[in-house]
């Protein structure tokens, strides 16, 4: 993605106040009632809770969700937007 999109994006989620500085992480990893497996996440923030489901098969989000968590462990920034229970954006900023 490249430059102007994550603006593009990070503007729009401001604007609709969508957008949360994410100050934990939280996972389980769940099976449905129809055998699909898939991760659960809670991104906690001041401006409450979001939740969203992520496939196993998904490793670049995965990984990207991985960084994330370690950024946070540093006491960093991570920003994210989560639309209809899909993360469709997530970003991590230097302390």
């Amino acid at each position: 993605m490249s430059t102007n999109q994550f603006d593009e994006i990070r503007a729009r989620a401001k604007a609709a106040g969508k957008l949360v500085q994410v100050k934990s992480i939280q996972v389980a990893y769940t099976a449905s009632g129809d055998g699909s497996l898939f991760y659960e996440f809670l991104l906690n923030s001041d401006n409450g809770n979001q939740f969203f489901r992520v496939k196993p098969s998904d490793t670049a989000l995965l990984t990207q969700i991985g960084n994330a968590i370690a950024v946070l462990a540093q006491k960093q920034t991570v920003e994210a937007l989560v639309e209809d229970q899909q993360l469709t954006y997530l970003v991590t900023f230097p302390a």
